[in-house]
């Protein structure tokens, strides 16, 4: 059984992180109180120069905020709840409560970790009262923290039409939005 939480829990959130890069994020002519979020996030990439580092600096570019781990938090609670149910788990018991708290601090932890770093735009104004603070102990030089700024360079180098997943990789494989840079990308 916890096998099959983590794995669903996994898929909903690597699925729900491609689906509000993707369709939330980048999303054309949406409805007037989503439209901050397309412009938000236009206007970051817009602001990316080659080097991945940015032409200004403004926090809310590269952080999410509590609005965002507070959503991120709903979303894995309902969607894993829904799933859980259609598999026959008893609904709205704390299984699916607890774990997607966890994990919408963790997802946030960690987006406010590795997007900054990705565009070596830490900011020390970035308040915890603004969202998850920027927490330089989480483990991410390594291997998977190297691939998944690969995977974000290549979000960029296509113009955002691919690599929406930024930290939990996974969906951007199964519906064929992976874009692997070759290696004369990278050196251009």
């Amino acid at each position: 059984l916890v096998a099959r939480v983590i794995f669903l829990m996994y898929f909903v959130l690597t699925a729900g992180e491609w689906a509000i890069h993707r369709f939330l994020m980048h999303g054309k002519g949406l409805p007037g109180l989503l439209q901050p979020f397309t412009t938000s996030h236009v206007d970051h990439h817009l602001s990316v120069q080659q080097d991945m580092t940015l032409k200004k600096h403004e926090a809310c570019e590269v952080y999410f905020s509590y609005f965002t781990t507070l959503g991120t938090f709903m979303a894995l609670w309902e969607v894993t709840t829904l799933f859980g149910w259609l598999l026959g788990w008893t609904p709205m018991s704390p299984w699916a409560a607890i774990p997607s708290l966890f994990l919408a601090l963790a997802h946030n932890a960690y987006w406010n970790k590795l997007h900054p770093d990705f565009h070596s735009a830490v900011d020390d104004s970035w308040s915890i009262y603004q969202g998850m603070p920027y927490i330089d102990a989480l483990p991410t030089r390594n291997y998977i923290g190297d691939w998944l700024l690969e995977c974000h360079v290549g979000h960029h180098a296509v113009g955002g039409v691919g690599n929406y997943n930024v930290v939990v990789p996974g969906f951007d494989h199964l519906v064929g939005t992976y874009y692997h840079r070759r290696v004369e990308d990278a050196a251009e």
